[in-house]
């Protein structure tokens, strides 16, 4: 079960990255809906939803990107 933060990052990370089309950065994260949480913590909450499999880096240095399994938790959410 996520926690209520990683959620919240997922659910930015996902949506950017379907409006934009290109690798999510943390401030883009920040800038696109999380503006209370510090880009410290949105980045450790990537780590965290990486390891957990929702999210991937495309390059060492890039931004995260949506797995099967991140869009899956955010459509799940929608239709809740």
């Amino acid at each position: 079960m996520l926690m209520e933060k990683d959620l919240e990052v997922l659910r930015a990370i996902v949506d950017a990255y379907v409006e934009d089309g290109v690798p999510v950065s943390s401030r883009r994260v920040h800038d696109g809906g999380c503006q209370h949480l510090s880009t410290a913590t949105i980045r450790n909450r990537m780590v965290v939803l990486e390891q957990d499999g929702y999210i991937c880096k495309a390059h060492v240095s890039s931004g995260r990107i949506p797995t099967d399994a991140g869009y899956r938790e955010r459509v799940n959410e929608l239709q809740t």
